[in-house]
């Protein structure tokens, strides 16, 4: 397949431009920057998989056009206000684009779903921008709270929702169940938008979410500065089959991620008129992984698998203590939820998230050769830095006692 007019094809570019790591830019952030950083807007990732990053982008990249039925309904709103989370990214840019639109628009931030639908009550029309898993908590608790007053639902109807979500991938079944739970609630179909990308790539691709769509639909369509392969285990360029995500970011200053490793899986389509489209998203099993007495344990995957069980939304956090006096080497997992504030369920689920680890894993056997523990946690206030799902924090040694 040839990847531009004069001809070059994907064997000679994969030859010529080699791949780029996380694990690379965590060492050195800068390696891969052209320009003046300091001119440059700096982004910080926590590193998901235990590997803090830091990316560097033109300020340029940071204008915010939106759709022109947007514009319009901004416009015409009597009160539109802009909501976001109050310990969530920096949404200043997103901010300062609307005011340029509307410079009397309101901007709110909420804690949680009572913050949340008070600042709804107030306005119109709403634009909701937050990541996957903040979202998923915040109709958790919508869904709570309407069970126990659905009165609420009557200070909502007639409202024109916006909503963005993105940070991280999101299942068809969720969004169906999202989108038909807010419709009842505002009266109207809310414009319902899910975006792929990530901290080291800015946005790869959006879905707009449509009443009919079926699973077969679920495509983030890419976006025209981004160039996607997906490649199977030997390195080739593949469609229609699930592979390796390697994004290649049109930029001339700032992070030069060059055929950057993104550390997901998808399936790349191509239309009839040229367009890319991902779908199938998920964490590479490879990735978020930490090896624990040598033993390797996915946590993206005991992430998925205890969403299943678990009948509530929470991150994940997960760390290896070692202690050298001891000999001993630790696990941390760490469960954070606002549902925890009960102490009986706090309690209940903190027996669950032991059992399903030891089901997870070999852990049983383990547990057995020298000093291993795990120590299961479960805090109700989730930490400001905490976004996705879940996380490894870097390996933690502790200081010999003299």
């Amino acid at each position: 397949m040839g990847l531009d007019p004069q001809g070059i094809s994907y064997k000679e570019f994969s030859l010529k431009v080699p791949l780029v790591r996380s694990k690379e830019l965590g060492q050195d952030p800068k390696r891969f920057t052209r320009g003046n950083a300091e001119e440059m807007y700096r982004v910080s990732s926590t590193g998901t998989t235990g590997r803090p990053k830091e990316f560097y982008f033109p300020k340029s990249e940071f204008i915010v056009r939106f759709p022109e039925t947007f514009v319009k309904t901004i416009q015409e709103s009597k009160t539109p206000v802009l909501l976001h989370r109050s310990w969530s990214i920096d949404y200043k840019i997103i901010e300062e684009s609307l005011q340029a639109i509307r410079p009397d628009i309101g901007l709110e931030s909420y804690n949680d779903a009572n913050g949340f639908l008070e600042d709804a009550k107030k306005a119109d029309t709403i634009y909701l921008i937050t990541e996957v898993t903040p979202f998923r908590v915040l109709m958790y608790q919508i869904k709570n709270l309407l069970e126990e007053d659905p009165s609420i639902i009557k200070q909502l109807k007639g409202k024109q929702l916006f909503i963005e979500i993105g940070s991280e991938p999101v299942n068809f079944q969720e969004l169906q169940t999202w989108f038909t739970q807010l419709r009842e609630v505002v009266g109207v179909e809310p414009d319902f938008v899910v975006t792929y990308g990530q901290n080291d790539t800015g946005i790869i691709g959006t879905y707009r979410y449509k009443e009919g769509d079926t699973e077969k639909d679920f495509k983030y369509r890419v976006a025209n500065t981004r160039l996607i392969e997906v490649l199977d285990s030997t390195g080739q360029l593949v469609f229609d089959q699930r592979g390796n995500i390697i994004s290649t970011t049109f930029r001339d200053e700032g992070s030069i991620l060059v055929r950057y490793v993104t550390g997901d899986q998808g399936v790349l389509n191509i239309d009839n008129e040229g367009n890319l489209y991902l779908s199938a998203i998920g964490r590479n099993p490879e990735d978020g992984m930490l090896i624990f007495a040598g033993l390797k344990l996915s946590i993206s995957g005991f992430y998925d698998f205890l969403r299943e069980k678990l009948d509530i939304p929470f991150q994940l956090e997960t760390q290896i203590i070692e202690d050298p006096d001891n000999l001993s080497n630790v696990l941390n997992v760490t469960l954070y939820s606002n549902e925890f504030l009960d102490p009986d369920k706090a309690n209940i689920v903190k027996g669950e998230v032991f059992s399903k680890l030891i089901e997870y894993t070999s852990l049983p056997v383990l547990t057995g050769r020298g000093k291993l523990q795990l120590n299961i946690n479960v805090v109700s206030q989730q930490p400001e830095d905490f976004t996705k799902g879940w996380r490894i924090l870097p390996k933690q040694t502790l200081k010999p006692t003299s």
